[in-house]
C-alpha cells in the first residue's frame, strides 16, 4: 500500500518503481531534471499519478493478501509461481548483462555483446 491508499501487488509496484526511476533518470541525463535524486525508492501511483520517495519499499497489506488467499487460492498459489519465475528470469538477464558489461571492459567482444 503507498502512501496515498492505493494498494498493488509486489511485482506491479517493483516494475511501476523500476520504470519511474529510469523516467528520472533520463530526466536528468537530459538536463530536464538539474538536482541529484534522493536516496530511497522513487515511484508513482499508477493510479493518481502521486510521486513518492519512499525511505523502505511498501509493506505488504496483510487483509488483502489474507482475502486473496482465502478466495482466490488458484489465483494466489499461480501468482506466486509466476512471480518466483519472473525472479529467475531477472536474474539471469542480470547475469547475462554483467557478463557483457565484463567482456567490453576487458576488451572482448562476445556473441552476447549485442545486448
Amino acid at each position: 500500500t503507498l502512501p496515498c491508499g492505493h494498494t498493488f501487488c509486489e511485482p506491479c509496484l517493483i516494475k511501476t518503481t523500476q520504470r519511474h526511476r529510469q523516467q528520472l533518470q533520463q530526466q536528468q541525463e537530459s538536463g530536464i531534471i538539474t538536482t541529484p535524486l534522493s536516496p530511497g525508492i522513487h515511484t508513482r501511483c499508477p493510479v493518481c499519478r502521486a510521486n513518492f520517495c519512499l525511505p523502505e519499499f511498501p509493506r505488504m497489506n496483510a487483509l488483502i493478501s489474507a482475502l486473496i488467499e482465502k478466495y482466490l487460492p488458484q489465483a494466489s498459489v499461480k501468482r506466486k509461481a509466476e512471480a518466483v519465475q519472473d525472479e529467475a528470469d531477472e536474474r539471469a538477464h542480470f547475469a547475462i548483462r554483467r557478463r557483457v558489461k565484463l567482456d567490453v571492459v576487458k576488451g572482448r567482444r562476445n556473441e552476447y555483446s549485442q545486448i
